[in-house]
């Protein structure tokens, strides 16, 4: 993300890549709030590997051009959609 997109610049990802779960998974927070509950999951599972993402972030604009994003990356785009 972007930190001079408007949309992002207050969120913050923290890599959750060693899970117990075996689904390594990215976290989305407010910026600056790291505690608590993530605003979004972007989690990979299966072989081959799926995405899917959630949370109440999910359903916001920001959240669905993630996701748009996500799911154009994990078919071989290089873009991210301004």
């Amino acid at each position: 993300m972007r930190s001079t997109d408007r949309d992002f610049r207050n969120l913050t990802l923290i890599p959750e890549l060693d899970t117990t779960a075996g689904r390594p998974r990215i976290l989305v927070f407010d910026k600056g709030k790291a505690g608590g509950l993530p605003l979004m999951v972007i989690e990979a599972s299966g072989t081959p590997a799926g995405v899917e993402t959630y949370g109440p972030l999910a359903g916001t604009p920001a959240g669905q051009r993630m996701t748009a994003d996500i799911g154009r990356w994990s078919r071989g785009g290089l873009t991210c959609r301004s």
